[in-house]
């Protein structure tokens, strides 16, 4: 049920920054080009959306294992050790996912308690923010999905489906 909700909403999430991201854009750029106006939020607000866009686009590739696998040393190995070394390179991402949370966490924090507003838009910066935590969490939180699914035995290898079957791709 969890899952449910949180693959619509990435799949939301990203769509709606996208076209917010287009469309401010477009719209800036027919009003400075046309009216000789220009407006001065745009770039911090697409700023904004397109780390939204980015952080959950994280997050859905990891889900749908559509992400780039470096493994030209590793696919000339047997399974187990194949296996292995999945894991391992897994349990480095929830690393760098929890060092990421807890440093952006921290920053947080800090304009939080400084109360600082956006620079153009008139919101807290903190809240501006808040994607990094949010985000750096449903990443961690997809890797150990996978992390499970490759001790379940679920999965032999972190390799796209395509990427194991070279007629997949024309």
């Amino acid at each position: 049920m969890i899952n449910k909700i949180l693959n619509s909403l990435e799949e939301y999430i990203m769509a709606i920054s996208l076209a917010f991201m287009t469309i401010i854009t477009f719209i800036n750029v027919i009003a400075r080009y046309f009216f000789g106006v220009s407006m001065i939020w745009q770039q911090q607000a697409t700023q904004t959306a397109f780390y939204w866009l980015v952080l959950i686009g994280i997050s859905y590739c990891v889900r749908t294992n559509n992400h780039i696998v470096v493994d030209m040393l590793i696919s000339r190995f047997k399974p187990r050790i194949k296996i292995i070394f999945a894991q391992l390179a897994v349990v480095i991402c929830i690393l760098y996912c929890v060092f990421m949370f807890i440093g952006n966490y921290e920053l947080i924090q800090t304009f939080w308690m400084m109360g600082n507003m956006a620079r153009d838009i008139p919101i807290p910066e903190w809240l501006r923010l808040l994607i990094f935590p949010v985000g750096f969490t449903l990443i961690g939180y997809r890797f150990l999905q996978i992390l499970i699914q490759l001790f379940k035995g679920n999965l032999q290898s972190l390799e796209p489906a395509t990427h194991a079957d070279p007629d997949l791709v024309k």
